[in-house]
């Protein structure tokens, strides 16, 4: 029983897994989908204006404050058009997942943008930075030279062949990541007002509710194995030479 609320703990852990759950996913698949774009681009046309480019603004997000990013998209794009156009609601919404009363797909939409964007700034700023160097790593292969030597089509090469084959390091800082964000988006939940694990832990922690935190904690652990084992599998997938090993 939680000392701080005099409920049940697993329903208390039940019902903020499942927020986390959905801001944690949207933010990887988003975060994901452009790092590895990012990377791909910067690896291909490296030390390029655009290299040079990406490669600064991943520095930027990796040293922003998360906290700090998220009020300016929370001022920018909720509180100043509202105030700047006389809305009688903000474009963007910054508390919850839901409005009261709101079950639509377009109110979950327009609450989950900014707490994707605020959360996956700093993936993407890392992740790019760790898929160029796969990338890089991966073109300077023997096998990536000898493909263009038998004349195999430049994007043929890029993305069967080295893409491919840096995908695996990319995917172990992925999977560890997914599990870290399970209950590491405690600023994020709370400056968005999401009941999440992050938000329940820190309230927990100031009550000094130990029958949540202890089970808090086994959630977290069980979901690194989990991502582990994950990442494992894909590693099997992606490189046939981990199968036969």
């Amino acid at each position: 029983m939680s000392t701080r609320t005099g409920t049940p703990v697993l329903p208390l852990i039940g019902e903020a897994l499942w927020p986390t759950l959905q801001l944690a996913f949207w933010g990887l698949v988003v975060a994901v989908l452009i790092a590895g774009g990012v990377s791909v681009y910067s690896a291909v046309r490296q030390y390029s204006l655009g290299d040079n480019l990406l490669t600064g603004a991943s520095y930027i997000g990796i040293a922003m404050p998360a906290f700090w990013f998220g009020l300016i998209l929370i001022q920018t794009f909720a509180v100043w058009p509202k105030e700047q156009f006389g809305l009688s609601e903000p474009p963007l919404f910054f508390i919850g997942l839901h409005s009261p009363g709101q079950t639509g797909a377009l109110d979950y939409i327009r609450h989950l943008v900014l707490p994707v964007a605020a959360l996956m700034i700093a993936l993407v700023a890392s992740w790019s930075r760790f898929g160029r160097a796969a990338m890089l790593d991966a073109l300077s292969s023997d096998y990536v030279r000898t493909a263009r030597a038998k004349g195999v089509p430049r994007r043929q090469v890029i993305w069967r062949h080295a893409v491919r084959n840096s995908l695996a390091p990319f995917v172990t800082v992925v999977a560890l990541d997914a599990a870290i964000l399970i209950g590491g988006l405690v600023v994020t939940e709370q400056i968005f007002a999401i009941p999440g694990m992050g938000r329940l832990f820190l309230q927990s922690l100031v009550a000094g509710d130990v029958f949540v935190l202890l089970p808090w904690m086994v959630v977290v652990a069980v979901a690194v194995v989990l991502s582990n084992l994950i990442a494992d599998i894909a590693y099997a997938v992606l490189d046939p030479r981990v199968r036969l090993s």
